[in-house]
């Protein structure tokens, strides 16, 4: 990590905790409540053996193509690395399952061959809840765990 601790220093990305941060900060806008968000959960599967397979260096270039990936699909807004080979963005309603197909068909290209595939889970935020940043999280990675081997 930077040392402010606001961007990962592999992959250019919001921190978890930089992430709940700023994505507070644009719920609070009302008008981009409005129009609604969703948090999307994208996780690499089989992304452990391809770092037992391939080596850590070769599995480091799958995570930094996936964060440029995603941080020029999503302009830089609301994106984040939480670790491992999980990633969440926060999006409007709007773009949000249209940019992730986009995503996992990229990925899928460059690395599907090696078997290296993304899966992806959205939790739609309703105008009026209330809820903590990482619920919203925690449910996005539900949903992306609910569809694992499908």
């Amino acid at each position: 990590m930077t040392k402010n601790n606001q961007t990962n220093e592999l992959t250019g990305l919001l921190t978890i905790s930089r992430f709940r941060e700023v994505a507070h900060q644009a719920l609070e806008n009302t008008d981009l409540r409005a129009q609604g968000v969703s948090f999307i959960y994208l996780d690499i599967e089989n992304f452990k053996n391809y770092n037992e397979i391939m080596g850590f260096s070769a599995g480091d270039e799958v995570l930094q193509f996936m964060a440029k990936t995603i941080d020029d699909e999503f302009n830089g807004r609301h994106v984040a690395y939480f670790g491992s080979d999980h990633f969440v963005i926060l999006a409007r309603n709007s773009e949000a399952l249209v940019k992730t197909k986009t995503i996992i068909a990229t990925l899928d290209a460059k690395f599907g061959q090696m078997s290296v595939n993304v899966k992806a889970g959205i939790y739609t935020l309703q105008p009026d809840d209330d809820i903590d940043i990482s619920v919203c999280c925690d449910r996005a990675k539900i949903a992306c765990d609910s569809i694992k081997h499908k």
